[in-house]
């Protein structure tokens, strides 16, 4: 009795290495959205405290304007005051470096977010990917024991 079709035996052992290959990714993608997770968290705490530092020198700044304006009412030295207001330029460099960071870090989250929500994606497909070929494997086992019985084909 002739088959009405043949499938190559090839395409179904690339077929199955294919969907094996799939399955492999499927079950690695938790570890990698994990680290994401992670690394997400730790960025979003990296900003936080960039926020927060950034909080604590605006304050020293107000205080060492308050405190050179009190040294400019009280003491007649001019170096003194040259000395601190030098300081203050510095503690307003830093501080506006700080904010440039903190902005920088603010701005990579939106990026942070998308590539998870594409991950997300991607993990939700390959479990209906995996769900629909898990049906096939034992057809295609059985189907490769019946091609290696064929002539022609290989017997193990």
């Amino acid at each position: 009795m002739a088959l009405p079709f043949l499938i190559d035996p090839r395409s179904l052992a690339r077929a199955l290495e294919d969907l094996h290959a799939i399955a492999t990714a499927a079950r690695e993608l938790p570890a990698v959205e994990r680290r994401l997770d992670a690394r997400l968290a730790s960025a979003e705490q990296t900003l936080r405290e960039a926020m927060e530092s950034a909080g604590v020198l605006r304050e020293l700044n107000r205080r060492a304007a308050e405190m050179v304006a009190a040294v400019d009412r009280t003491n007649d030295r001019a170096e003194s005051l040259l000395g601190a207001v030098e300081r203050i330029d510095d503690v307003e460099r830093e501080v506006a470096e700080l904010v440039r960071l903190a902005a920088d870090l603010r701005d990579g989250l939106p990026a942070l977010d998308e590539a998870l929500g594409s991950i997300r994606e991607l993990q939700s497909a390959t479990k209906t990917l995996a769900s629909a070929a898990e049906p096939l494997q034992g057809t295609a086992e059985r189907l490769g024991r019946i091609a290696d019985r064929l002539p022609g084909g290989r017997r193990s």
